[in-house]
């Protein structure tokens, strides 16, 4: 209706959480690349608060498999490390992750989106939490400055501090279409692999991590 910008690529993910169970390493993330089971992204174990949260996502693809069915499959691969086929998960969840970047128009006069519905997700890790806190904060700030006569309409010169995800959106292209489980298997557990993954998944950079101070 306002003639702004829709996602149009997606991951699809699910993921089943088991109540009452514990796993070894439970300060670890379990991270499985698999592009039969889970083309362009990754599976997953964690220990949650309470429970074992066990998931993986995927690219949409058209001949799409249902959720159980890719779980069945996800389960059955993982359980030689962790058995959890026989056990019933306490509750479920799934839907559509966007990650094709911010959309086009993001904004109008007297509109603008943000979080999932703007596109701020990364292409790669599919995390937007972060982004959508952060730009939904300045956003809520920029909209009062220019009700009250403090400010431009953030519909033009706000959303120019939006992610524009440049580098992740070649990643995930790569991703979607050069995985290779030979070459990820090969370089896991390198000095570089391991680097990298520490960047890309716990950075610790943003408006929500205090700067450090430097002492005189």
């Amino acid at each position: 209706m306002l003639g702004l910008g829709q996602n149009t690529r997606f991951l699809f993910g699910v993921e089943y959480e088991y109540a009452g169970l514990e796993i070894p390493d439970t300060d670890k993330l379990h991270c499985f690349i698999d592009r039969r089971l889970a083309p362009g992204y990754i599976g997953w174990i964690v220990a949650g608060v309470g429970v074992v949260q066990v998931g993986l996502a995927c690219r949409v693809r058209e001949a799409q498999p249902s959720a159980d069915a890719a779980m069945a499959g996800f389960l059955e691969k993982i359980s030689p490390f962790f058995d959890f086929r026989a056990k019933r998960p306490a509750s479920v969840r799934a839907g559509m992750i966007p990650v094709g970047g911010v959309v086009s128009p993001v904004a109008a006069p007297g509109v603008l989106l943000v979080g999932d519905a703007a596109g701020m997700v990364s292409p790669v890790t599919a995390g937007g939490i972060h982004t959508a806190l952060k730009h939904g904060a300045a956003s809520g700030r920029a909209i009062a400055d220019y009700l009250q006569g403090r400010g431009e309409d953030p519909a033009r010169a706000f959303v120019g501090t939006y992610p524009t995800f440049r580098l992740k959106r070649l990643l995930r292209f790569l991703f979607d279409h050069f995985q290779s489980d030979l070459a990820f298997n090969l370089l896991l557990g390198t000095p570089p692999m391991r680097a990298a993954a520490s960047i890309v998944y716990f950075h610790r950079k943003g408006v929500f991590n205090p700067p450090r101070r430097l002492n005189n």
